[in-house]
Parts: C-alpha cells; structure tokens; sequence
C-alpha cells in the first residue's frame, strides 16, 4: 500500500502561493483596495471592493489611476498643450529681445541727510 506522499507527486506549492508569494500578494491586494477606496471619494465601501470580480476591480483601479495621473500632468502643467504654448512664449520673447540693449546702471538718489552730514564733516 503507497503513502499519501507518494500518491501526490506535485510540489506543495504548485496549486498555492509560497509565504512569501503570499505576503507580497495580500500587500498588493490590500493597497489596490485601499486606494481605490481612498482616491474613489466615498463612491466604494471596504466589502463592496473586496468581494468585487478581480477583472472589475483591476478595471477601477485603472480608471482611477488614469484620472488622477491626467489631473497631475494638468496641474503642473506638463500636459502637451502647455507644453507647446511654453515654447512658443519662450521663443517670442527670445525674438523680441535685441541683443544690442546697453545693461543701464540703476540711478540712486542719495538722501539729503547723507549729503549734508558729508558737506559738515569736511569743511
């Protein structure tokens, strides 16, 4: 009679996550629920995304991320529209500046508490 080992020839792992597989996929798990409650602005609770079909909760997550990454590129300004009207201030300006303009020193107006304290001292 053969022993239960030797009735199952498969590694142990082979229909399940090893601990560390296990660890690292709960992490991630738990962060994509996190966050899609988190940035969903109260539109999920806890139990609704996790007993969520894993297609449909990757399909959030994504939507999600692609929201919040095209409101980011909007707010600094790297979107490819700003981007070109950047440019094209930058080079106007570089246009309408002459390279012949004389660097002009600053005219300072002495106070006349000072000028009268040096006419005094000298005389």
């Amino acid at each position: 009679m053969k022993s239960k080992k030797e009735k199952f020839q498969l590694l142990q792992g082979f229909f399940s996550l090893t601990p560390s597989e296990a660890r690292e996929y709960r992490i991630g798990l738990f962060s994509q629920i996190h966050d899609i409650i988190f940035h969903g602005n109260g539109g999920f609770d806890y139990m609704t995304v996790y007993n969520m079909p894993l297609w449909l909760r990757k399909f959030t997550f994504n939507k999600l991320n692609a929201h919040y990454e095209e409101l980011n590129s909007q707010k600094s300004g790297t979107s490819t529209d700003n981007l070109s009207e950047a440019r094209s201030i930058l080079q106007k300006a570089q246009q309408q500046k002459s390279p012949q303009q004389k660097k002009t020193q600053p005219k300072v107006k002495v106070p006349d508490f000072v000028t009268s304290t040096r006419k005094t001292s000298q005389k």
